[in-house]
């Protein structure tokens, strides 16, 4: 090779080292944009969980509140009443000091409010009794109809798993007739080849007491006889295995309308329970 030529060879070669390094830089430029994508989003999802969580908490410190503040009241009450009752002790002494005339007066004021705290005791106590009653009677009723609605759903049941045995009972029935039939048509059938058999042979025998000559010319007609007859017998058979076929198409007929009565049937079903639901 000249030397000169081998010098612009190399620069060739050169020069392709040069472009292969200005691709790599620019990739590795694309992938640092792309994970400084991946970090702002999850960043923004953080942010949202916290809130969820706060909002919780705050759920909850409601609902203590609320509790805190029912037990606080029944307290009160007990508190009122107590005090009621040491006022009424306190008047008495109190009257024990007054003249007897006016004892009198007081007196009647006394049972005017008995009288009247009396009536509202049972007021209240009326209200309450008839509450619970009502409370008792919804109660009651709301379990009859859930009781009575469990029952009717059950015998549903029932009737429908009623209605599907019956129908099973029935096809088996079906079934089993039709092989019955078949089995005694093939047994028919059989019975009559042997008899023609039998007679066959009988004839056969007859005629060999005959002459030989007789024999011979008999034999050839017979001969031809049974071919006949066998002719005939191929031509049976073709018929009764086209009977057959003919027979399992009518079966298979009545097989796929009964099955559209059951599926007809099963919509009927569950469009009344649509309507009694």
């Amino acid at each position: 090779m000249h030397p000169h030529l081998r010098k612009k060879k190399k620069k060739k070669k050169k020069k392709k080292k040069k472009k292969k390094k200005k691709k790599k830089k620019k990739k590795k430029k694309k992938k640092k944009k792309k994970k400084k994508k991946k970090k702002k989003k999850k960043k923004k999802k953080k942010k949202k969980k916290k809130k969820k969580k706060k909002k919780k908490k705050k759920k909850k410190k409601k609902k203590k509140k609320k509790k805190k503040k029912k037990k606080k009241k029944k307290k009160k009450k007990k508190k009122k009443k107590k005090k009621k009752k040491k006022k009424k002790k306190k008047k008495k002494k109190k009257k024990k000091k007054k003249k007897k005339k006016k004892k009198k007066k007081k007196k009647k004021k006394k049972k005017k409010k008995k009288k009247r705290r009396r009536r509202r005791r049972r007021r209240r106590r009326r209200r309450r009794r008839r509450r619970r009653r009502r409370r008792r009677r919804r109660r009651r009723r709301r379990r009859r109809r859930r009781k009575k609605k469990k029952k009717k759903k059950k015998k549903k049941k029932k009737k429908k798993k009623k209605k599907k045995k019956k129908k099973k009972k029935k096809k088996k029935k079906k079934k089993k007739k039709k092989k019955k039939k078949k089995k005694k048509k093939k047994k028919k059938k059989k019975k009559k080849k042997k008899k023609k058999k039998k007679k066959k042979k009988k004839k056969k025998k007859k005629k060999k007491k005959k002459k030989k000559e007789e024999e011979e010319e008999e034999e050839e007609e017979e001969e031809e006889e049974e071919e006949e007859e066998e002719e005939e017998e191929e031509e049976e058979e073709e018929e009764e295995e086209e009977e057959e076929e003919e027979e399992e198409e009518e079966e298979e007929e009545e097989e796929e309308e009964e099955e559209e009565e059951e599926e007809e049937e099963e919509e009927e079903e569950e469009e009344e329970e649509e309507e009694f639901c």
